[in-house]
């Protein structure tokens, strides 16, 4: 039992180092790359309630979206 809330907290900070490092990476180096025509939106006022900055959302969204389905339908894990 103690191994096993152990492997869980060691796999938490691992999938949360991860996700901290590929984020910095994706802002750093998309965003501000490649992405800038939709982040500069973000670095500008705002012109009503949306922004193109917020299509990243959606984008990094979908693909998270349809692995849970496909991934979880071959799983047989509802999520």
């Amino acid at each position: 039992m103690l191994i096993t809330i152990l492997i869980n907290i060691i796999a938490f900070i691992g999938a949360f180092a991860f996700m901290e490092a590929f984020a910095w990476f994706v802002h750093k180096y998309v965003m501000h790359g490649i992405g800038w025509f939709l982040h500069k939106s973000h670095h500008e006022p705002r012109h009503g309630k949306f922004e193109l900055n917020d299509l990243y959302a959606i984008i990094f969204a979908a693909p998270a979206i349809v692995l849970m389905g496909t991934l979880g339908a071959m799983a047989a894990i509802p999520f």
